[in-house]
């Protein structure tokens, strides 16, 4: 039977503030590496945390050879409708679009809008599949972007998701803070593209995002709200999805400096993480998703390493490693603590596989996704 399924997806939230927070007469092509065989797509769009409406005059699908340059493009519509009108925090739907797709090819959703527009919701991914291009004007139907008036781009603006109607695939969701939104799931993607396995990787990350807590302050405010305030937003907005994978709580250990920003009392114990843990799994379980804790990374050598933070990351990541407790049990994990760890010293990441003691390098994130895979291809079981 075919179902809905997401091949690409992320995480709605406040873009980052900068100078400027509006733009107009601009085309955004966005490149998706399709993970699933289908013969129809939809698109997802959010608006959520802009309070003005938008416009979006123009959408399109097109196949793409990873770059810019596109064949195939057909018109995307809503209700019928070329344009796309979101209300202020609005989310919106495609039509159902008869067009065809195939497992590991490349497609491009491009977008134009033309007035004045408020781009408030965006979202920055890195990796080998998670980038995009902007140009100046609509050439959402032209299958070049001119070099002259175009740049790459790696915000997401608008688009949250793809999905296609396919049979036999499943999506995961991996969630967390910005060493999901790096790295590591790209080329977790990458192995399943490799293998020819039946899911997809959906990315719900933000960069410094905490499990606990929210930044309202206008200078952070691009952190993301609390992973337990947005997950089951984000959960829902993922079409046939059979897991969640969750590599969260770096940030509320690590972020408290005492500014007023980022108070020391905001530090959490290990106790408070494990409830905000929990949480995620009451929530996944509403969706009759598996649930996969990875251990939190070692961050030692870092600006704001010390004693105390480490055995708050010791006890959360024994907790995980135990499978949780008798009141909250989940399916498996993933040790990526023990995967990118220094073996003389285990507080630490390996030197050559970071250059700021917090995120790991490409090299880390494809250990880490070579240990993903080795746990989640086992899924369907």
């Amino acid at each position: 039977m075919k179902k809905w399924v997401s091949t690409f997806g992320v995480s709605e939230s406040f873009a980052e503030k900068h100078e400027q927070d509006y733009a107009k007469n601009l085309t955004l092509r966005y490149i998706i590496k399709c993970t699933a065989t289908g013969s129809k797509v939809r698109l997802k769009f959010s608006n959520f945390f802009t309070d003005e409406k938008v416009v979006l005059d123009s959408v399109t699908i097109a196949k793409s050879d990873g770059t810019a340059t596109v064949s195939d493009i057909k018109k995307v519509t809503f209700n019928k409708k070329s344009k796309l009108k979101m209300s202020k925090n609005g989310y919106a739907v495609s039509d159902e679009i008869d067009y065809s797709v195939n497992f590991g090819e490349f497609l491009a959703v491009s977008i134009y809008f033309k007035k004045m527009t408020n781009l408030s919701t965006g979202v920055m991914q890195v990796g080998q599949y998670s980038y995009g291009f902007i140009c100046q004007g609509d050439f959402t139907e032209k299958e070049n972007f001119p070099l002259y008036v175009s740049r790459d781009c790696s915000k997401n603006y608008f688009l949250i998701g793809l999905d296609v109607l396919t049979k036999d695939n499943d999506a995961i969701v991996c969630f967390g803070d910005s060493i999901t939104a790096q790295y590591w799931p790209d080329h977790l993607k990458e192995i399943i593209v490799k293998n020819g396995d039946n899911f997809s990787v959906v990315r719900k990350a933000i960069s410094g995002a905490r499990v606990l807590r929210t930044y309202s302050n206008w200078l952070n405010i691009h952190y993301g709200e609390a992973g337990i305030t947005r997950i089951e937003r984000d959960l829902s907005r993922v079409s046939g999805a059979k897991a969640i994978v969750v590599l969260h709580g770096i940030n509320d250990i690590i972020h408290p400096d005492g500014s007023v920003y980022r108070p020391f009392e905001s530090l959490p114990t290990a106790e408070e993480l494990i409830l905000g843990y929990k949480k995620y799994v009451a929530v996944a379980r509403k969706f009759g998703l598996k649930v996969y804790f990875a251990t939190v990374i070692p961050f030692g050598n870092y600006k704001s390493w010390s004693p105390e933070r480490e055995e708050i990351r010791a006890k959360l990541n024994a907790w995980i490693r135990n499978l949780g407790d008798e009141d909250c049990i989940i399916d498996g994990f993933i040790d990526f603590d023990k995967v990118v760890q220094d073996e003389n010293e285990p507080t630490a990441i390996k030197k050559e596989w970071t250059t700021d003691w917090l995120h790991p390098t490409v090299g880390g994130a494809q250990k880490m996704a070579e240990e993903a895979y080795k746990i989640l291809v086992n899924i369907e079981g």
